[in-house]
């Protein structure tokens, strides 16, 4: 099955989906349209666990070739963090850089040690034996907060706009972090490397800090480019060459691509792009970019959920697979509650505007 075929299904799919969220369910666009394709997915799998064979197998045959992380990490996550990252004020993040600092570093930290401590000590007492290291992993996996869920649920919540501003530069930029834990704890479980305070410095700084220096490059390179044009579709693949090829030279170099993209973002965001174009221009660019974040995210929530018809659903590996679910939402909870006291005591804030 070639690269067209599993493209034009995905997109099939997931019209199905999102006509059938918006005809009936109505529900928040890649919510509803999830929870179709979850519903599908564990349908089929209850009717194959009766015994009446796999409903759609054509189907799940050509899911088996996607490959999630290449699908995911390496294609729909440039442009979903370089959409997001066009829209936020730089003026703003800086105001609030030390809660989002603390938040993305400390915050992520806290959260894998927690989740990874419950996680092993709930597993032992079901009488599941798996190392602390690897439940470490764990919660370095889950920690990082969802960026293209925070991102979409930003524009339907009613909060405190620093609130709001604060949980969704910090989902922009916890990646760093997260990403270092994970590749340090992975190499103590695995005993492939030998881990070190050192080492742990070094790939921060060529994660974090390369992705930082390799996004300021791109977005001022794009600036100047796009200072000297005024047309739509020049200003268009200039942006489409940041959010890929920019990313794609991150993961050559060996730093952060989450975070080359969305500096880059920033930058052009701020400073370059819509600063410098006349209004259709302007329009036509941030309306390009508005429907690409939303069709790649309809894509990407119908995919985790057709994704589930390629698990082994059994009693034994359901009950394995819920018990961590409540110790991984208590450190939820708290980091919840320290964005909540960062950023919005009292009413000094005011309410975000509603959405329409």
């Amino acid at each position: 099955m070639d690269r067209s075929q599993i493209v034009g299904l995905l997109l099939t799919v997931t019209a199905l989906y999102g006509y059938a969220n918006h005809r009936w369910l109505r529900l928040p666009a890649t919510i509803g349209v999830m929870l179709v394709a979850l519903t599908v997915s564990l349908v089929a799998n209850l009717v194959a666990w009766l015994g009446f064979g796999v409903p759609g197998h054509p189907l799940l045959s050509r899911l088996s070739y996607i490959d999630f992380n290449k699908v995911v990490l390496h294609g729909i996550l440039s442009y979903l963090l370089f959409a997001g990252a066009l829209q936020i004020n730089l003026q703003d993040l800086l105001e609030g850089k030390w809660a989002v600092g603390a938040l993305a570093t400390a915050g992520v930290l806290l959260s894998t040690f927690f989740v990874g401590t419950l996680t092993w000590w709930g597993l032992r007492k079901i009488g599941i034996e798996l190392s602390y290291a690897y439940c470490l992993v764990f919660g370095a996996l889950i920690s990082p907060t969802d960026v293209v869920a925070v991102l979409e649920a930003m524009k339907s919540v009613r909060m405190p706009k620093r609130l709001e501003m604060t949980i969704a530069w910090e989902a922009l930029f916890n990646d760093g972090v997260a990403i270092v834990a994970f590749v340090v704890l992975l190499g103590l479980a695995t005993g492939t490397h030998r881990v070190s305070l050192g080492s742990a410095d070094v790939l921060f700084l060529r994660e974090a800090g390369g992705g930082i220096l390799l996004g300021l490059a791109i977005g001022y390179l794009a600036h100047g480019m796009l200072k000297t044009t005024d047309h739509v579709r020049v200003a268009v693949l200039v942006t489409l060459a940041v959010a890929t090829g920019g990313y794609a030279l991150a993961d050559a170099l060996g730093c952060s691509g989450p975070i080359a993209v969305v500096v880059a973002g920033l930058v052009i965001g701020n400073y370059g792009g819509p600063a410098h174009l006349s209004g259709a221009t302007r329009t036509a660019l941030v309306l390009f970019w508005e429907c690409i974040e939303q069709v790649y995210n309809a894509v990407l929530f119908a995919l985790l959920g057709l994704e589930s018809l390629l698990l082994d659903f059994t009693p034994r590996s359901i009950g394995r697979g819920s018990w961590p679910v409540p110790w991984s939402s208590w450190p939820a909870f708290f980091l919840s509650a320290c964005r909540w006291s960062c950023c919005a005591g009292g009413n000094r804030f005011p309410p975000a505007p509603s959405t329409s």
